[in-house]
């Protein structure tokens, strides 16, 4: 009994001490708090790549990184708690986007559309097959079928016709007023995010793009998405919008969800949204319902994370000056 006693004794005492602990734990707004560990992307590999990553494209076991002023790096990732550098191509502008569609990766560099043989990874010529110049600033590319869909900033979307990597031609372009700094293609239909105005045009005859509809954005759209009747845009510093395209004649901007970095690049799997949150590193958010998004997991990579790709359960985070990092995507 009187062991009883004791025990209950030194048990209430413990539990003051928790309770005492707790209450002085600081509080913070949901804004400011930090993820806790437990929730944290699990840290499988790192690449530090010559240059600045800025853009990363995967392909099997292969992840093309645009460098920057580097040029782009060609990244063995069979073993992503290993990868290997493949080849590095040096560029004379610098790449700032990149894609790969078959033997050829095609590289956004601001002035032109490097396109590259990649058909034999490690014997990459260092000579593109064509580099043709492209009026504006082409900042992103996106290759669909024979075509490739380049946002060019203020000459809008321009398309070219890849069936003859060696000979690209000039198929179409859409110009708004506004300055467009990134663009998905899905069927036959373009998503833009441009300076203060999100597009959707029509694109089934690549000649003659024509515009469907469009709506104001309070910031200047980076990275476009869709998710059902939902285009996701990054807007930098002003986070992630949300536009309902449930009618394309008339978009409605829903909102905006943002963390205390600036988002920029954006990959989709299922019903999370991976994103490059620049000094935050990776952030993954929860957007079953886009227009109540909720944040996930988050992991600082130390540098600027700019863009992400999801692929083979492994999120690629093109980080600045750190190079390719790889996470777990597991949410």
């Amino acid at each position: 009994m009187q062991f009883r006693v004791r025990h209950l004794a030194m048990l209430a005492v413990v539990t003051a001490m928790l309770v005492a602990s707790i209450a002085l734990l600081p509080s913070c707004s949901k804004k400011e708090k930090e993820t806790p560990f437990y929730l944290q992307p699990k840290y499988i590999g790192w690449y530090n790549t010559p240059g600045t990553a800025c853009g990363v494209f995967v392909v099997g076991n292969l992840a093309y990184v645009a460098d920057g002023s580097a040029g782009f790096s060609i990244v063995d990732i069979s073993d992503p708690t290993s990868p290997s550098e493949v080849r590095t191509i040096p560029m004379v502008i610098p790449a700032l986007d990149i894609c790969v569609a078959g033997n050829y990766a095609y590289i956004a560099t601001g002035e032109s559309i490097a396109i590259y043989d990649v058909s034999v990874p490690g014997n990459t010529s260092t000579t593109p097959v064509s580099n043709p110049a492209i009026s504006g600033a082409p900042v992103a590319v996106q290759v669909v079928n024979n075509n490739a869909f380049v946002a060019a900033e203020s000459a809008g979307m321009v398309i070219l016709d890849i069936s003859d990597p060696s000979s690209p031609v000039l198929m179409g372009a859409y110009n708004p007023t506004t300055a467009i700094e990134g663009v998905f293609v899905e069927g036959t239909t373009a998503y833009l995010a441009g300076n203060g105005k999100f597009y959707i045009v029509d694109v089934t005859d690549v000649t003659l793009p024509a515009l469907t509809g469009e709506v104001e954005i309070p910031y200047s759209g980076v990275e476009v998405r869709r998710r059902g009747t939902y285009a996701l845009v990054t807007f930098g510093s002003g986070g992630l919008g949300v536009i309902d395209i449930s009618d394309p004649a008339v978009p409605e901007y829903i909102g905006r969800y943002g963390t205390i970095a600036a988002m920029w690049g954006l990959d989709l799997l299922g019903m999370y949204a991976y994103i490059a949150d620049d000094a935050k590193g990776m952030h993954i958010a929860d957007i079953s319902d886009p227009e109540n998004i909720t944040p996930v997991k988050s992991v600082g990579t130390g540098g600027s994370a700019k863009d992400i790709v999801v692929s083979g359960g492994n999120a690629y985070v093109a980080d600045s000056i750190k190079g390719l990092i790889i996470f777990d995507a597991t949410p």
